[in-house]
C-alpha cells in the first residue's frame, strides 16, 4: 500500500469509530428519527424508548467502506 491508500484507510477507520461512538437513535414505538447521541448516554427526552437505528448505522458504515475500497483501488490503478 502506498501513502495515499493508507491515508484513505485511516480516514475510513476514524469515521467508522465515530459512527459507532455516536450512533443514530430512533424512538422505539413510532420509529421516528431522534438524531445522534453518544453511545453510552441515551437521549434524554425519552431514554426508555430510544434504540439504536441499526439499519441506518449499517448503511452508513457500509457506504463508508465501499467508498474507501473504491478510493483505495482507484489510487492503486493510477500508480501502476
Amino acid at each position: 500500500m502506498n501513502r495515499n491508500q493508507l491515508i484513505v484507510l485511516a480516514i475510513a477507520g476514524v469515521a467508522t469509530i465515530a459512527m459507532l461512538l455516536y450512533p443514530p437513535y430512533m424512538m422505539g414505538l413510532t420509529g421516528s428519527h431522534m438524531g445522534y447521541y453518544f453511545a453510552l448516554q441515551l437521549p434524554v427526552t425519552v431514554s426508555t424508548f430510544g434504540t439504536v437505528d441499526a439499519a441506518l448505522l449499517v448503511l452508513q458504515v457500509g457506504v463508508t467502506w465501499i467508498t474507501a475500497v473504491g478510493a483505495i483501488l482507484g489510487l492503486r490503478s493510477r500508480d501502476a
